[in-house]
Order: C-alpha cells, then structure tokens, then sequence
C-alpha cells in the first residue's frame, strides 16, 4: 500500500512536470504570435516616422548611461584626437547631441555620442561614414528596412554593455559549478525515484533551496540579463545586416558573427522575455532550476572571450544608425556642407551659424590669423566663437558644418569659457581659470593643431594684471602650433596685440531710445559701449546712471579713474 501511494505521488509529480512544459511550449507559440505582431506595429510606424529635433526629449539620467560608453572608449583614443570634458560642456555640446539625436537603438546614440568627442584626422573613416549617409539618403527602401531592424534592437537604459564591450565587469563573480549542481540536484533526485522510491520526496527541499538561493541576488542579476539580451539582439541584427550593399558594413559584419559563432540557447534562457505566458514560466523554470544563474556563468565567459568581436559587431551597428539619423538631422537645418579639409592652420567658413539657435544670422570668417572679437555687452561675441568651435568639431566628428561651406585643416578643438569656482576643491575662480588655461597651453604643441577659443581671458583678476597676463599669454600662443580666437571686452589687448591678432567686432545699433543687434562681424575692433545704457534700460536709479557715465566719461578723458 505504501508503494502504491508513493507510485501515485511519483505519478502526480511526473504529471505536473508534464503540464509545466506543455504550458512553456504553449506560452513560447503565443510569445511568437505576440512578436510578429510587434513587428508588423514596428514596420507601419517606420513607414510613417518623420524625425522632428523639436521632440526628441533625453532626459538627463538616460543621457548619463549614453555617456557610458564613452568613458569606457575615451582611455582609448589619443589625447590629441579628443574633446575633453571642460570643452564639451563649455560648447552645450549634450544640446547639440540631443538635437542630432535621432538613433533608433542605444547603440546609435552610444556611437553617435562618443563619434562627436572623437575630433582625430581619420578621412578615410569619415569618408565611408559621409558615403554610408549618401547612400541612405539615395535609397529610401533600404534606410527604412534597416531603421525598422535598428528599432528591433531598441533603446534600453540603463544597460552595462559598455561593461561588457570594454572588459570593465571585473568584480562580477558567478561560481558556475556551485549554481549548476543546485540546479542539477531536484532532477537527479526524480531520476533516482527509479531506484529508490521515495527519493523524489527530496527534490521539494532541493527547489525550495533553489528559490531561496536564486532569490538573493537576482535583483542584481537582472540588470546584467538585461544587457546580455541586449547585445544578443545587437548579435541578431548584425546577422540580418551581413548582406548590407554598401562599403564595407556588410563584410565586416559578416566576419565579426561568423567569429561568435552561434549561442542561442544559453542566451535565450539567461535573458529576459518581458511578459506574458512565456515570460512567467521561463521565469518559474529559472527559479527551479537557476537557468539563469547557469547560463549567466557561462555567457560572461564568452562574451570575455569574443569581446573584439562583439565590440565590432556594436560599433558597425551604432555607425549605420548614426548615418540614418544625421541624415535625417541635415534634412533639418536650414543649410550645411561637408567639410573640404586642405591642411594647415587656416579655415574658412561661409554663412555660419549656430545649430542651437532657432532664427541665426550668418557670417563668414576667414581664420588666417589669430583674432580678439571685441562688441557690446549681449551683441553676438560668445555665440559667434561657440559657432565656430562646434563646427569645427562636427565637421572632424560627423562631416558636417553648419555653414554653406568649410574649406580648413584639422584641430583639435579646446575652450576656456564657462568658468565657475569650485567649493569642492577650494578653487577661487582665478585659480580655476588659471588651470582651464593651462590645460590649452600643454596641448599646444608640434602635433595636431589647437583651436583655442577663449570667452573673456582671465576676468577673475584686477584689470591691471588682467591685461597684463593676459597679452602674455596670447602673445605666447601667437608663437604656437593653434589658432586662437578670443571675445574679450578688453579693448587694451586689440592695440597690445595688433600686430600678431587681427581684430573682429560685433556691433549694437541704435535709433532713438531703442538699442537693436544685428549679430553681424565686423573688421577692426568696437568702439562702442552699452554696459550703462542697458542699466538705463532695466530701470536702474537715474542717480547710478549720471555717475557711471560721469566716471566712464572721465576715464575716456584723463586716462584715469576719478576719486568719488
């Protein structure tokens, strides 16, 4: 009788399991009827999508795991051939990102945004990419179908692939012999049931540990699933794109796959599988028998072992998104160019313009000389030099200028604007300026050509030894392998420095009692001044103003301050 009723109990177990994976299969059809259907939603609304820079919305913790990626490539790449940090934020260069951001996966706009730091003189590079741009433009079929393949893949943040891609999961530790001998035991005690009855009476114990075990850490392993399902997806596409018809995408796709090779089930078991029937049995199989813990093991060994390859595979796909999406960017703007890169320290730019402005004014600049940019308070000065930087970047960085034309040399491109003290460190402000300055003047060497664009120089001293360090300093870059363009209110350094800088100016233009800008550059250095008359202008105390104008009045005069 008790054989009998453990006979039934085996019977009922057997049954379950049974029913467990007859449920799995079923819920793994209704997954496959679920995707097809999002894929057909995938390619009506690629069909429809129209990019608009004026929506595109990246908030700023999503945009910290897009500068992920960079950080972990940056250790890579020259000194001499990058943006560093103060000049990327000098420049609102996450702005300009966002505006140029129409990616449809995560790898896109990882790529996209570590290719605007990345300034080295790499034509051959830049010339497939500028192809790759051409040829989707000219082919409107094949840039949907492989939007809608890039849609697949999906933006996901926050995920840790650049853990993954650059070898920076070191602390990460899955014992896989530990995990697979709990996962194996509640299967080997059913099995040894046969020859001992009752053994599977144990096998409850065993998935009990399972869950408690497995539940521990899963919150911490999620994260890591989730970026493996991602570059799996990645994986997949890449193997859809092998066939690409253009350059070399194809080809080196083709070899970066045929090297991983194929791991479909391991992947499929340690990822994540949304929601759904699937989702919840995967999930209940999982925690019986640690799949994932198992197969995690095992992925991250060979994601270690293949990791070249799978960074290829990443970085091809992040480069055919970021084609499609700054093509779709230029579409945009009110007129741009490619760049004609000539050598030398020279550049010229025709109808210019910041890319961030909703209604710019154009100007050209034949940057054949260093130059001070003098003008009025609020007249165009740092906006100008701003414009110019950025193109310079974009120009090395993606191809494009945001001008009718450029024809110039290579830069490396470095900025001293937006200067703030900093309570951390204990830096006053001077002393934070004096280190941004420095950081320009140890680049500058017989390498690659500095861009050195400076928004008022050294304005955290006394105006003495302002000018004074200031013209020292300029004087020593005019000697230098760079070209520096400086917006100074200074107008001491355009007669100290004439004969090394030429000098620019922006106007303010005046009828009656209003005060107007027309954003235009004009030779030779200002000789107005507003600063008073817009105080007069936000309602200051008319007994401020006679004395301020009173005291300039005098300077202009004497040469001298007067005593009050």
């Amino acid at each position: 009788m008790e054989n009998l009723d453990m006979t039934l109990d085996f019977d009922l177990v057997f049954f379950l399991i049974i029913a467990v994976i007859a449920l799995t299969l079923l819920g793994f059809v209704i997954s496959l009827i679920q995707k097809q259907y999002k894929s057909w939603q995938r390619r009506k609304y690629c069909a429809a999508w129209r990019f608009d820079p004026e929506r595109v919305f990246i908030s700023s913790s999503r945009l910290s795991h897009i500068r992920d990626y960079w950080e972990a490539r940056e250790p890579l790449i020259d000194r001499q051939h990058r943006i560093d940090a103060i000049t990327w934020d000098d420049l609102d260069m996450d702005d300009v990102f966002r505006r140029m951001d129409a990616c449809r996966s995560s790898a896109g706009e990882e790529v996209l945004y570590a290719r605007l730091h990345e300034t080295g003189p790499d034509e051959t590079r830049q010339r497939r990419f500028l192809d790759a741009v051409a040829y989707f433009d000219g082919e409107e079929a094949v840039r949907r179908s492989v939007w809608c393949q890039l849609d697949e893949i999906g933006r996901k943040t926050p995920h840790l692939s650049s853990g993954l891609l650059f070898g920076r999961m070191e602390g990460l530790q899955i014992n896989r012999l530990f995990y697979a001998l709990l996962g194996i035991l509640p299967i080997a005690l059913l099995i040894a049931n046969a020859l001992y009855p009752g053994a599977f009476i144990y096998a409850i114990p065993a998935v009990a540990l399972n869950l408690i075990v497995g539940s521990r850490n899963r919150h911490k392993l999620l994260v890591y699933t989730d970026t493996i399902g991602y570059l799996m997806r990645c994986l997949k596409t890449a193997r859809k794109l092998h066939s690409f018809p253009h350059g070399d995408y194809g080809r080196r796709l083709s070899a970066a796959t045929r090297q991983v090779g194929k791991i479909r089930l391991p992947a499929f078991l340690a990822t994540d599988h949304g929601e759904g029937l699937l989702s919840f049995f995967m999930e209940m199989l999982k925690g019986l028998f640690l799949l994932d813990y198992i197969c995690f093991g095992y992925l991250l060994r060979f994601f270690d072992q293949n990791r070249a390859a799978f960074r290829e595979i990443y970085e091809i796909i992040g480069e055919l998104d970021m084609a499609i999406a700054v093509g779709a960017f230029r579409e945009t703007l009110p007129r741009y160019a490619e760049p004609e890169f000539v050598g030398g320290r020279d550049a010229s730019f025709e109808g210019l313009y910041h890319p961030l402005l909703a209604h710019p004014v154009d100007n050209d600049l034949a940057w054949t000389k260093n130059c001070i940019i003098t003008g009025s308070n609020a007249s165009g000065k740092s906006t100008f030099i701003k414009a110019t930087a950025i193109s310079l970047i974009t120009a090395q960085t993606v191809g494009l200028v945001f001008a009718r034309s450029y024809r110039g040399g290579h830069f490396l491109v470095m900025t001293s604007m937006a200067i703030r003290d900093s309570i951390i460190s204990g830096d006053s402000y001077f002393i934070t300026e004096l280190k941004c300055l420095g950081r320009i003047l140890d680049m500058v060497g017989d390498g690659l050509p500095v861009a050195c664009f400076v928004d008022e120089i050294l304005r955290g001293t006394n105006t003495q030894e302002r000018i004074s360090a200031a013209a020292s300093v300029l004087d020593w870059l005019a000697r230098e392998n760079c070209r520096v363009m400086v917006a100074s209110h200074d107008i001491e350094l355009t007669e100290i420095l004439g004969r090394v800088y030429d000098n620019c100016h922006f106007r303010e233009q005046v009828a009656g009692d209003e005060m107007y800008f027309d954003y235009r550059l004009y030779p030779g250095p200002t000789n107005t001044k507003n600063a008073i008359r817009l105080m007069a202008g936000l309602d200051f105390d008319p007994v401020i103003i006679r004395e301020a104008a009173h005291i300039s009045d005098t300077f202009e005069k004497d040469r001298a301050w007067p005593v009050l």
